[in-house]
């Protein structure tokens, strides 16, 4: 769902204020939450409201996966074997869409879960940044 008009302007002003003291404004999203990886509409609003930020004068932005439960939804069972890769996935397109940006970051769940050892191994065998 893209920002109404005057939240625009609420985010616009404090990307540039914040320009302005010299602090960087990072936009974080939490897609894990509700987001079908696997769904190509949903992936497009992601897209949309990344492009919509970047519009807004946003140069720095963090896709967090911390603190969601570590299930599969259904549809993205099929075509993902762990949250791991789904993340990875996700993670790869928004680099691939936005990588004309200086800066990107990224928390995977494993920060969050004491699965760690798992969930990272997991990351690294799928090329998390590829």
């Amino acid at each position: 769902i893209p920002y109404s008009p005057s939240e625009s302007e609420q985010l616009r002003r404090l990307i540039e204020e914040s320009k302005l003291h010299n602090i960087r404004f990072i936009y974080a999203l939490s897609p894990g939450l509700d987001m079908i990886f696997s769904s190509e509409k949903e992936m497009k609003l992601l897209m949309d409201k990344l492009d919509q930020v970047v519009g807004l004068g946003c140069e720095s932005f963090a896709l967090l996966f911390d603190d969601i439960e570590p299930q599969l939804h259904p549809a993205d069972e099929v075509r993902f074997q762990t949250p791991a890769h789904a993340q990875a996935y996700v993670t790869n397109e928004v680099y691939h869409h936005m990588r004309r940006l200086a800066h990107s970051s990224s928390a995977p769940l494993s920060i969050a879960r004491h699965t760690v050892s798992l969930h990272s191994t997991n990351l690294r065998t799928y090329n998390y940044w590829s």
